[in-house]
């Protein structure tokens, strides 16, 4: 049985990507995400959560990859990473409107070529300096 499915959004402009930063007592950055609620389609959960915590209504591309983590038969997660298009409306973000931004300790862009920012999870920085034009939807598993 699967304990979450998630959706994450991959907000990138040429080698700036959004991301964000949850808790200030930790000190990695993720992309923007949300757990999928039931009878919830992936897609809907994406833009749910992104309109509730950057308060921009994503305009999803396509889907990137499919993250498997299975964790010593403990904790099972799939994570969906979709590419948002609609990147100009991400620059210019005021938290003060978004229902949910108290979720978000920090937001920036950082250079996905950066490597003394922690981000996780780590495969996708290096996806992504690689696939950046792939369209090719990937399917991932961590252990």
């Amino acid at each position: 049985m699967i304990d979450r499915i998630s959706c994450r959004g991959v907000i990138l402009d040429w080698d700036k990507l959004l991301v964000v930063n949850l808790d200030p007592k930790d000190n990695y950055y993720c992309l923007p995400w949300g757990t999928l609620e039931k009878y919830e389609e992936l897609e809907s959960c994406l833009k749910r959560e992104i309109l509730e915590e950057l308060w921009v209504e994503p305009k999803i591309k396509k889907l990137m990859y499919i993250h498997e983590v299975v964790i010593e038969k403990k904790l099972h997660l799939v994570e969906f990473f979709f590419a948002i298009e609609n990147i100009e409306d991400y620059h210019h973000i005021n938290l003060e409107n978004a229902t949910h931004s108290f979720e978000i300790n920090e937001l920036r862009w950082i250079n996905i070529y950066d490597e003394s920012v922690i981000f996780l999870p780590k495969w996708l920085l290096q996806k992504l300096r690689k696939d950046k034009k792939s369209n090719i939807t990937e399917i991932i598993t961590s252990k």
